[in-house]
């Protein structure tokens, strides 16, 4: 089970922690573990490491401070509709987001990856916990004691519910093609051509960028 993790670095000692308690996370792949002091039972405390599912997730990191990664669940494994609590974790990959990425990728020995890679590794591995849950046998039959009635929902709600919102940078498209128009028309000038002439270049530029920022989506 994977899923996107924020971790807190400390400058002071270069070791990423766990925002919430201050955990410092292992720097060889190993689990770390969560310990449990709750005499209540596992579906009912709140004790585990969690991961999210959405990638906008991944657009609250404090770029100065914190870094998104991909964790891996183990053990106990709670699933809910914004993401798991399990009863380990490990670091499996870096999200590259972020002014601290690569150094985050380079202190623990992790890949480093894409947003959009990310967020399909994340979605496959969902969809392989929920095709691995067996079916109940029987549906549970109803107590005649209690009635209920199912409050509406309108189709607006449940689209709201499962629809993440996307934040694709944008600034691709205006930045990359003014500076090889800038560029071009330089080069261009200096080898006795009018700098018009790089135009078509800036174009090309443009329809790359276009795809960097379709492929993010």
């Amino acid at each position: 089970m994977f899923g996107f993790k924020h971790l807190h670095h400390d400058p002071d000692t270069g070791t990423f922690q766990s925002p919430a308690y201050g955990n410092e996370w292992p720097q060889d792949g190993a689990y770390l573990d969560a310990e449990c002091q709750s005499p209540e039972p596992l579906e009912s405390c709140t004790c585990g490491i969690y991961a999210r599912r959405d990638d906008y997730s991944v657009t609250l990191v404090d770029e100065s401070r914190e870094a998104a990664f991909i964790m891996e669940g183990g053990g106990e494994v709670i699933v809910g509709e914004m993401g798991f609590r399990a009863q380990r974790g490990a670091l499996r990959a870096v999200v590259n987001f972020g002014s601290l990425a690569l150094l985050a990728a380079l202190t623990f020995g992790l890949p480093l990856i894409r947003r959009s890679s990310a967020r399909r590794m994340v979605e496959a591995s969902y969809k392989e916990h929920y095709y691995a849950t067996p079916l109940p046998a029987e549906p549970p039959s109803p107590d005649p004691a209690y009635t209920h009635t199912p409050t509406p929902v309108s189709p607006h709600t449940m689209q709201r519910r499962y629809t993440y919102p996307r934040s694709p940078s944008l600034w691709p498209l205006f930045l990359y093609p003014l500076v090889t128009l800038f560029i071009g028309g330089f080069i261009f000038s200096r080898l006795g051509l009018e700098w018009y002439q790089a135009i078509p270049f800036a174009g090309l530029t443009f329809f790359a960028a276009g795809l960097q920022v379709i492929s993010d989506l």
